[in-house]
């Protein structure tokens, strides 16, 4: 302060600043001035990525000069995710929702974070080479990015797909489709077990010397593994090798 009362803030903090009559000493008055840094702008990412049930610290964080950081947190949809006040969200519900971060020192500075919350299925089956040419299209509910690896969930035939190093860029989801924007290698695929299987042709009666093939139905009829194991209760009366053919020896 200088000797005409004009004030400058200088650093943060708390001081006391002194009026004093100088036609008598005795007459002053007293004002306390705190000074402190603004909040000019929250640091944090636009948009966070989760596994259904992970918890993730936002990183959010005001300007480093700011003399108050403190920080609260606000989510569109809390079935989507979850705050904990302390700069994590948990994700609790496949969907998107916004959590906002608000500065305490002023409420008008706030960011937003685009929060994807997914559930990812694992592997089961792989195939090398495939390749899908441009603009397949197939029944699709989900889709997502996990680094270099594109997953599609519930696809065609399948009940997944996943394109190694490429992004979601390259694949899109269109009325419950999902569109090949490009050539992508097809790299691996969720498996689709067996439900039933189906023998036929073989005759309810053999003469000793008959030969045959058990001839086998799966379902369903994109099943991923179709392979099959074959053994007779009693090799004395009939044999069968692993590749189904068989044999009558004995009565």
């Amino acid at each position: 302060v200088d000797e005409d009362g004009n004030i400058v803030a200088v650093g943060d903090g708390k001081a006391v600043i002194t009026v004093v009559s100088d036609d008598d000493s005795e007459i002053k008055v007293t004002v306390p001035v705190t000074v402190k840094t603004p909040v000019t702008e929250i640091i944090a990412p636009e948009k966070l990525d989760l596994e259904l049930g992970e918890t993730k610290e936002l990183g959010a964080k005001v300007n480093e000069d700011a003399t108050n950081k403190e920080l609260i947190y606000e989510t569109s949809d809390s079935s989507v995710v979850k705050d904990d006040d302390d700069g994590a969200v948990v994700a609790v519900g496949e969907g998107t929702a916004t959590v906002t971060v608000i500065s305490t020192d002023n409420p008008d500075i706030k960011k937003e974070i685009t929060v994807t919350v997914i559930k990812k299925y694992k592997v089961t089956y792989v195939i090398i080479g495939d390749v899908r040419p441009l603009g397949v299209s197939a029944p699709a509910s989900k889709i997502y990015d996990n680094g270099s690896t594109v997953y599609v969930s519930k696809g065609y035939n399948y009940e997944g797909y996943v394109f190694s190093g490429w992004s979601t860029d390259d694949v899109t989801v269109t009325d419950g489709k999902f569109i090949i924007n490009k050539d992508v290698h097809f790299t691996g695929y969720f498996k689709k077990s067996v439900t039933d299987i189906v023998i036929g042709g073989i005759g309810s009666e053999l003469v000793i010397g008959d030969k045959g093939f058990v001839d086998v139905t799966v379902y369903p009829n994109d099943a991923t593994d179709k392979s099959m194991t074959y053994s007779s209760s009693d090799d004395s009366i009939i044999k069968v090798d692993e590749n189904g053919n068989f044999e009558a020896v004995g009565e």
